[in-house]
Formats: structure tokens, C-alpha cells, sequence
């Protein structure tokens, strides 16, 4: 089952992505910072309704992000005009207009639930709950797990970006609504 995120999820949620920043350092994968994500983010996620929970068995084993805003998710970049040139760049790349934009943030499964399909299930009913008819995300390139996954759910890697923390492959997915 997934439903929105509330306030009395947060700490569940922080300690879920304490244990999987723990696995994916263990599997060398530069993909989040010790400061990133953290209890603001998820805050911010929950209290602007931006953020998702898989349950199974009365647990949370399971999370993601849905921004439908291009304009506060790069907001980040300290450099304005290359925010700009970086937002034109990813909506002309991805052919859609800026009222079309839906991106997957800090996709996350607890670690003794991957592997089982956990994953690609909250993807995809995340993908039918939203009803949007494109969606992109951002992933390591060092993560290899997550790329198999979201090939098979039918992304495509479209290009290369670089921040400030590293490069990043964006991924898009188009489908018939």
C-alpha cells in the first residue's frame, strides 16, 4: 500500500534512509552526502505534500519524492543563470512543456526489503497514482541496481548533468494516459 508521507512519519523516514545511505556506501555508490538527504528535506517533502510512503506489513519499507515543480527543484544551483540554461536544457531535452514536469526524488527501500520487487512496485503504482504522462529522475551513474530498475520500468537514459555534488544521469519515461 503507499499513501502521502505525514509529520508522524518523519522519523521513520530519516531512519530509513540512515540504513540505506549505509547500504549504498557499502556498495560504493556516490549517490547521497552525509548532510543530504536529512530531516528538512523530508520535512519540506511532507508539509508540501511532495512525499510517499510504501507500507508492508504495518512498516514503512519505502519512499520517494514527487516534485511537480522544475523551477523549486534546481532552485538549489547557486549559479542563476546556469539554473536557467540547466531547467531550458532539460525541458527542451525531454520535449515537454514546464506544466508537463513530474520528477522522481530520493527513491529509497529499506534495505532487507530489496531485491524482492519492492521497488519497481512502488514505482509503478507512484506512476499510475500521479497520472502524469512523463516522468523524469536523476541517479548516480555509479548505480547500477537503480538503472537495471528503471530501464526495466521503461526509462531511458537521456544525458548526462553535472552538479555541484557530481554527475548525475537523467532519466525520462513517456506513457499513454
Amino acid at each position: 500500500m503507499i499513501r502521502q508521507a505525514t509529520i508522524d512519519d518523519l522519523s521513520t523516514i530519516v531512519h530509513l534512509c540512515e540504513r540505506v545511505k549505509i547500504q549504498i556506501r557499502k556498495e560504493n555508490i556516490h549517490l547521497w552526502g552525509d548532510d543530504y538527504p536529512n530531516q528538512e528535506i523530508f520535512q519540506y517533502d511532507i508539509e508540501n505534500n511532495l512525499g510517499w510512503v510504501l507500507i508492508q506489513n504495518n512498516k514503512t519499507v519505502g519512499y520517494i519524492a514527487v516534485s511537480y515543480d522544475i523551477d523549486e527543484d534546481f532552485e538549489h544551483l547557486e549559479d542563476h543563470e546556469a539554473e536557467e540554461t540547466f531547467k531550458k536544457r532539460l525541458l527542451e531535452e525531454c520535449l515537454i512543456e514546464k506544466t508537463e514536469y513530474c520528477s522522481f526524488h530520493r527513491l529509497m527501500i529499506d534495505p532487507a526489503y530489496q531485491r524482492q520487487h519492492f521497488a519497481s512496485s512502488f514505482l509503478q503504482i507512484i506512476e499510475q497514482t500521479i497520472n502524469k504522462n512523463y516522468f523524469t529522475l536523476f541517479t548516480s551513474p555509479d548505480n547500477h541496481k537503480a538503472i537495471a530498475l528503471y530501464q526495466k520500468a521503461g526509462y531511458e537514459i537521456r544525458s548526462t548533468y553535472s552538479f555541484p555534488y557530481g554527475n548525475m544521469l537523467l532519466m525520462t519515461k513517456k506513457v499513454s494516459l
